[in-house]
């Protein structure tokens, strides 16, 4: 059996993929509950292990108590199942399942393999550590805990968990290079949770209104009327909502339109349908990159001027095609074009 380590989302289109064209027994290791629900969907026959967090506001209680409970949930399941093969694809944030790597490729012997599916560190680059106390104790915690040495490093103004080299080395990791075909994935999404005769591909997507996680000011009421506006507008079209995986809120009319799973990670849909629209969020540039029509409506919400250009500058800077209209009537004409 192969057990594959999906811990974030980006790598859920590598999962799919290996899955797909395999011809293995799998189960998949998750801490997301979001992936844990999407891939218990998806495969009914496959086990699917939620190893759920634990958040205690007492230090040394969760040092103790949650990390032992951690390791016997892993323990109880994983030591009954023969797993022959591991598959990851982090070279950070990861800690149990670091802890459970090592385990298996210890105690069943099992081949472990690291798939980049998107490398942000190599270990010949001398990347900025950041020293302090409170990342010394971090490595301590990582190492004493969970067996296995780790560096913070600066990168992109924010710091990042990195496993040492020693980790690799030290369970025989081999790389191996995975393609991932959008058109496979897609299909595979279709078969088992997105219809096309519910969903079909001339729908467009509305995407959630992140604006809540951004500084700028925004009035809600003036989100509300041009969702009202362009619904009504696009009444003849079929407009599904696409929310946040883990915690999607809804304004006015959007609790009206059927609902895409919010557990489908959006950048697997992006070349699914053949519009998106929204504010603000990732999954405008991810559908204008794959060719998808793309519209942002910051120029019909009203919020401060020097905000919204800093967003729109934002987007752009990831990709020139989004459409910004600055009007319902030229939003209507962007897509019916």
């Amino acid at each position: 059996m192969t057990l594959i380590f999906c811990i974030s989302h980006m790598y859920v289109p590598a999962t799919l993929s290996i899955i797909a064209k395999g011809d293995d027994r799998y189960c998949i290791y998750t801490d997301l509950k979001s992936i844990h629900t999407f891939f218990s969907k998806m495969y009914p026959d496959i086990v699917v292990f939620y190893d759920k967090p634990v958040h205690s506001s007492n230090v040394l209680m969760s040092i103790i108590f949650d990390s032992a409970r951690a390791k016997r949930n892993m323990k109880e399941v994983f030591d009954r199942l023969k797993i022959d093969k591991l598959i990851f694809f982090h070279e950070g944030d990861g800690t149990r399942a670091n802890w459970l790597i090592r385990r298996l490729f210890k105690r069943q012997n099992a081949h472990v393999v690291y798939c980049p599916v998107q490398r942000t560190f190599d270990f010949e680059t001398k990347w900025v550590e950041v020293w302090s106390l409170k990342k010394l104790l971090l490595r301590l915690y990582n190492f004493v805990i969970w067996n296995f040495w780790s560096h913070y490093y600066l990168y992109l103004n924010d710091v990042h968990l990195v496993m040492d080299k020693s980790f690799f080395d030290r369970t025989h990791s081999t790389e191996m290079q995975i393609e991932i075909s959008q058109t496979d994935v897609v299909g595979q999404i279709n078969l088992h949770l997105l219809p096309e005769s519910k969903y079909p591909l001339s729908g467009i997507v509305w995407i959630e209104n992140t604006l809540r996680f951004t500084s700028t000011k925004w009035s809600e009421q003036s989100y509300v009327d041009v969702v009202n506006s362009i619904t009504s507008a696009l009444a003849d079209r079929r407009i599904f909502f696409k929310g946040h995986p883990d915690m999607a809120v809804k304004y006015g009319v959007e609790n009206e339109m059927k609902e895409i799973p919010s557990f489908i990670p959006g950048n697997l849909l992006v070349s699914r349908f053949c519009c998106y629209i929204g504010v603000i969020s990732a999954l405008l540039y991810e559908a204008a990159d794959a060719g998808t029509l793309t519209i942002s409506l910051l120029n019909l919400v009203d919020m401060d001027s020097n905000h919204r250009q800093e967003l729109i500058a934002y987007l752009k800077s990831y990709n020139d095609s989004i459409f910004f209209p600055n009007s319902i009537d030229e939003l209507y004409s962007i897509v019916h074009k």
